[in-house]
């Protein structure tokens, strides 16, 4: 086991792995010659797409990283109060099939809350993507709160959360995944300095995408 944890592949896909490796065992006794092309290809897919690459996260105590790869699709300020700080800036990165789709903590924070929402699975990029299936998770930091959403796509079938309630998330830290193509949201702090915009591209867990107000300033809620 801690041979497997040192792989930098997501456990999701180790299952997927053997039960491909077993049957291209099979099939390389067999007479067929492009059965095992075939399932050389969908192993190296699978491999590719569930990769799970190390990242260093910035020292700065006040930076905002990504929560997921991809690139940013848009900056607008939350409306919703249900969804995170109302007022506050929510930056959403679209997720291609080639993205690392692993998510991961903003910012050091206790998970206060983890909701499933169920629903469609219309594209990541469009508006009506809103109503989703996804995964809603809260955080609280010493000082404010913010949320990150995992947002299933047209593609992608499940979103996958492995932080609980209590938890305590560390910046860059992984806290779960999102199958195939997908979108993430990051809504964050009222007064937060957002550092990107859309079509900027970002990396999960090392690009610093907002700054967090300063003490004494902006919404604690």
């Amino acid at each position: 086991m801690s041979i497997l944890r040192r792989i930098p592949i997501d456990r999701c896909a180790w299952p997927l792995l053997a039960g491909s490796a077993g049957l291209l065992g099979i099939a390389l006794l067999g007479p067929w010659r492009l059965v095992p092309v075939a399932l050389g290809v969908l192993m190296s897919f699978l491999a590719f797409f569930f990769r799970d690459p190390d990242r260093r996260s910035p020292a700065d105590p006040r930076a905002f990283v990504s929560p997921a790869d991809g690139v940013v699709t848009g900056v607008q300020l939350n409306d919703q109060p249900e969804a995170g700080p109302l007022g506050g800036p929510c930056i959403s990165i679209f997720l291609a099939v080639w993205n690392v789709h692993v998510n991961r903590v903003p910012h050091d924070g206790v998970v206060e809350k983890v909701t499933y929402v169920p629903g469609g699975h219309a594209f990541a990029w469009k508006h009506s993507a809103a109503r989703n299936e996804s995964n809603w998770i809260y955080f609280r930091s010493k000082q404010y709160r913010f949320v990150v959403r995992q947002i299933a796509g047209k593609v992608a079938r499940r979103v996958v959360c492995r932080l609980r309630v209590g938890d305590s998330g560390r910046k860059g830290q992984r806290l779960g995944i999102i199958k195939l193509g997908s979108r993430t949201d990051l809504y964050l702090p009222v007064g937060s300095e957002v550092l990107v915009r859309s079509g900027d591209r970002v990396y999960g867990g090392s690009s610093i995408v907002a700054v967090m107000p300063d003490a004494g300033n902006g919404s604690h809620s």
